[in-house]
């Protein structure tokens, strides 16, 4: 009998390359969590490894991956019968061994030896300080960082070091959950929900962007994303924005009818 093949998304399949620095990262339902669970389980079979999991705040294991593993522990075939769930850590048969270490207890992760692969997840909350102390403790040759995160800050430290200054060492993944073919209607349902009412947020909670929306913005919470029809005596008027340095350039066609501005070309 063939054996069921494991299911990784198309997009993380690019993390069997060699990279220092593997970076998922977008918006809400984009599978970036499970897929990295998924791989790091299959590499650790192949190959013994050391894998290191953590997070800023980790009080106890279960503030961890440690629970997500367990769970794709379960649902993949052959992961059950080699590895071993021990209270605190996951070993295979082969000496595979994930350990769980938060940041803020650097002291403990400093003291580590070896470590292949470090997962840090949820890693928005990342500081600088932790960063600078991770990044060099993972010290092994062909040691790999695995990082994970939905932004928020466009200034946050992980945002700025691994998306606005990615060099060659980096590999990027963005992911939303349009790019996952395993969502759920019901989390659908609420991404199309926010895309209607509150495009500022949808944007960053399911497009991955990061917050760039201030209470000062003259539309903020008046405007809505939907499908319409302009006519065919609309009375066009058109705006443009010129924009320098970093900021882009901006034309737009819009027509005014009942009080509601619409724009249908940008």
């Amino acid at each position: 009998m063939r054996k069921p093949e494991i299911t990784i998304l198309e997009p993380f399949q690019c993390f069997a390359q060699r990279k220092r620095f593997k970076v998922a990262y977008g918006g809400r339902g984009g599978g970036r969590s499970w897929s990295i669970a998924r791989l790091l389980l299959i590499f650790g079979k192949e190959y013994k490894l050391t894998i290191l999991c953590t997070r800023q705040h980790q009080v106890s294991i279960n503030n961890s991956v440690y629970r997500l593993l367990v769970e794709q522990i379960g649902l993949l075939h052959g992961m059950k019968s080699f590895y071993s769930i021990q209270k605190t850590t996951i070993v295979g048969k082969n000496g595979t061994q994930f350990i769980f270490r938060g940041l803020q207890n650097m002291t403990e992760i400093k003291s580590l030896e070896g470590v292949d692969i470090c997962w840090v997840e949820e890693a928005e909350n990342v500081s600088r300080d932790s960063w600078d102390y991770l990044i060099p403790t993972i010290r092994k040759r062909g040691s790999e960082i695995w990082i994970s995160f939905n932004p928020d800050d466009e200034d946050g430290e992980t945002y700025r070091r691994f998306v606005k200054e990615a060099d060659d060492s980096m590999l990027l993944v963005k992911t939303t959950y349009k790019s996952n073919p395993f969502i759920s209607e019901e989390i659908e349902k609420q991404a199309l929900h926010d895309r209607e009412h509150d495009y500022e947020k949808y944007l960053w909670l399911w497009e991955g962007e990061p917050r760039r929306f201030t209470e000062a913005l003259v539309f903020r919470g008046k405007f809505s994303v939907e499908e319409f029809e302009t006519p065919e005596d609309a009375e066009f008027f058109f705006g443009a924005d010129f924009g320098f340095a970093q900021d882009p350039s901006t034309l737009i066609r819009m027509w005014i009818k009942e009080n509601t501005l619409y724009i249908d070309y940008e």
